[in-house]
């Protein structure tokens, strides 16, 4: 529990205070820090007699050539939990050196209990973050009761429903690269309102999963999610979630985590950033992304080819207008709106796509279901 390394941050900010040298000694009485580099690694016989006496001892110029490795000053011992750990020493004539003796022991304490406290936050923090990969990841041959027994320790009930949330960034952050990663982190939880039972983890790749517990189906937190993507627009970001479907057992989270990843990444490539995609509401967008890339180039092609012309500007002015139609659901009046074209315009236009490709998006539904469909295939491959 005293490192090296964390009895040297402690004697490097207590020499900031005082003027005399600090030595730390471990519980086998060998100094590991010291303002005194020559000193490292050293036996400490006084150090040895406070570990063995359990009492703060003084050494003399008299007596400190009888105590092997010592030198004139002070020693207390340090205390984590009500165990002694290991010492502290002033340097200097223990009359001048004295009144520094508790100020420095209570520092000294006080610090290594700061290191101990982050240091068992940063071993739940890694516990927590195996424990979900584990559950999003889970191989049917693992051990459930050692899963089971995990969860325990760190406090959650793995028979609670829940359902896997997928959350990820824009990366055209205008925040410095080194504040990025952890300004990011602390958004995303400042909203979402946790639970004890809500778990939580960064860096699964470049997103962040929560599993979070359902009380009704259809509360699933996404007034709080709708705050943070607002918060993060302040800063030109886009927070883009993924929703899987709730879970009852320990067995459906792999899926349920699979189905919140595919609705954040379907979602993206077709339907824009800065959203939240529930899976239960996305239709076409899950078929696109199941089938092979050649299909969804074959079918595109087969399907749009036939409106293309040596005008490129108006093979896209046609595949717009019956975007912004399909997406419009069929509507005339809301499609003319977002263009800002004429009625005629829109009528001949499609009347244009009709002839070129066959499909009548004006009256047939399954010719519309076709066209969107093309689309959403050109579309997702676009993007990579």
């Amino acid at each position: 529990m005293l490192t090296p390394n964390i009895a040297q941050s402690i004697v490097n900010r207590t020499m900031n205070l005082i003027n005399y040298n600090i030595n730390i000694m471990d519980e086998n009485g060998i100094i590991i820090a010291s303002g005194d580099s020559s000193r490292l690694n050293t036996y400490h016989q006084g150090a040895d007699s406070v570990l063995r006496e359990k009492k703060a001892i003084e050494i003399t110029k008299g007596n400190s050539e009888l105590l092997l490795g010592s030198k004139e000053g002070v020693n207390f011992h340090i205390c984590l939990n009500g165990k002694i750990v290991g010492v502290v020493g002033i340097t200097g004539d223990p009359e001048e050196v004295r009144i520094y003796g508790a100020m420095v022991q209570a520092m000294a304490e006080l610090m290594l209990e700061e290191a101990f406290y982050w240091e068992q936050v940063s071993l739940k923090e890694q516990a927590r973050f195996s424990l979900i990969n584990d559950l999003i990841h889970r191989d049917p041959g693992k051990d459930l009761i050692a899963l089971r027994t995990r969860a325990d320790i760190l406090g959650y009930d793995l028979d609670i429903p829940r359902v896997a949330m997928v959350f990820k960034v824009s990366k055209d952050a205008i925040l410095p690269e080194n504040v990025a990663a952890s300004w990011e982190q602390k958004k995303v939880l400042e909203f979402l309102s946790l639970t004890s039972q809500d778990l939580f983890a960064s860096g699964i790749g470049d997103k962040y999963v929560l599993l979070k517990k359902i009380v009704k189906e259809k509360d699933k937190g996404i007034n709080e999610i709708e705050r943070a993507m607002e918060s993060f627009k302040e800063f030109n970001l886009k927070l883009t979630v993924g929703i899987g479907k709730v879970c009852f057992s320990i067995n459906q989270i792999p899926d349920s985590f699979e189905q919140a990843l595919q609705a954040l990444e379907v979602g993206s490539r077709l339907l824009g950033t800065g959203k939240i995609y529930d899976t239960k509401k996305l239709g076409l967008e899950k078929f696109v992304d199941k089938v092979g890339k050649e299909f969804r180039q074959n079918f595109s092609q087969e399907v749009l080819e036939g409106l293309r012309t040596k005008d490129e500007k108006k093979f896209n002015q046609l595949l717009i207008t019956a975007k912004v139609f399909l997406e419009s659901n069929l509507k005339a009046g809301e499609t003319i709106k977002k263009l800002f074209i004429h009625r005629n315009t829109l009528f001949y236009r499609l009347n244009m796509i009709k002839e070129k490709t066959g499909l009548d998006l004006n009256n047939s539904l399954a010719d519309a279901i076709k066209f969107k469909l093309a689309l959403f295939c050109r579309q997702y491959d676009e993007e990579d």
